[in-house]
């Protein structure tokens, strides 16, 4: 898969180049070639938490936020890592329709938060595990753009 990175708004991070992308303001919405699912990458919570002190706990909470989990969702496949020292996580939950996986990345200027939701019917489609892992790709490599002159 052919990667480039890309910025939008405030984010930069490195992107299939068959995926589309619509920036809005502190969200990054994202399209894998197939059109099922969706990504939703934020800068939205960029000062929730202090770089040099974050725990995975506080990004867990804070990545919630952007996709609020529903009543009694149980957590699966939880990721937990540091990137450069730094807080890297992920893990899914499933509602009656679909699978959503969130990540949280903490760098040095801020927390940047995603998830991708799809339907719980491509759930077994070899195309879904690829979208996961580009997305996975995509927060992994997000940082903040360095603010223009």
């Amino acid at each position: 898969m052919v990667t480039a990175p890309l910025t939008f708004g405030p984010l930069i991070f490195n992107a299939p180049m068959d995926w589309t992308f619509y920036p809005q303001g502190e969200h990054v919405i994202g399209r894998p070639p197939t059109r099922a699912g969706l990504l939703k990458m934020s800068s939205e919570f960029r000062d929730a938490v202090d770089p040099r002190q974050a725990s995975h706990e506080q990004c867990w909470e804070i990545a919630t936020k952007l996709a609020l989990p529903p009543e009694g969702a149980i957590f699966e496949d939880q990721e937990r890592r540091f990137i450069d020292f730094l807080p890297f996580g992920s893990g899914s939950y499933r509602t009656t329709d679909d699978i959503v996986r969130l990540w949280y990345r903490v760098t040095h200027d801020g927390l940047i938060v995603a998830f991708f939701s799809i339907p719980r019917v491509r759930e077994e489609e070899a195309n879904t595990m690829v979208s996961i892992e580009d997305c996975n790709g995509m927060v992994r490599s997000a940082k903040f753009a360095p603010p223009e002159v």
